[in-house]
């Protein structure tokens, strides 16, 4: 990872608070920089994202949608005006959509954040988001 300059101290705050913003920083690198950083610089921290393979994906409102490939997802982009995003107008430009969103398995949701407390909300047998709070 690159070295990045740090604005705050270690522990500097005593709570981080982010509710689905992990999953739109970009790559698994990206989002382990995140997690990084969360951890690095707040004592406690509440951070939740949706559950990759809940059944409808939370930003197309798609069924299955978390659960495919980025190239399959393209198939039913916004380009195709299968989601509340409005559509592009070229294949790159739903392509930059479909990729900005990149939602958490459970085990890398942990691996990100080893020394939380792992909550999980269901809507009846089915996962919808998770949650990693590690208390002050």
């Amino acid at each position: 990872m690159p070295v990045i300059y740090c604005q705050f101290g270690n522990g500097q705050f005593d709570w981080c608070f982010s509710n689905s913003v992990i999953e739109h920083v970009g790559t698994l690198a990206d989002q382990l920089r995140m997690a990084s950083e969360v951890r690095r610089v707040a004592r406690g921290y509440f951070v939740q994202t949706p559950y990759r393979y809940f059944p409808i994906e939370p930003t197309s409102s798609f069924p299955g949608m978390g659960a495919v490939t980025n190239l399959v997802a393209h198939c039913s982009s916004p380009e195709n005006g299968l989601s509340w995003i409005k559509a592009e107008p070229n294949y790159l430009s739903a392509r930059i959509d479909v990729e900005g969103i990149r939602l958490l398995s459970l085990r890398e949701f942990r691996l990100l954040f080893p020394d939380a407390e792992i909550r999980y909300e269901r809507i009846g047998p089915f996962l919808k988001s998770i949650t990693a709070v590690r208390k002050v």
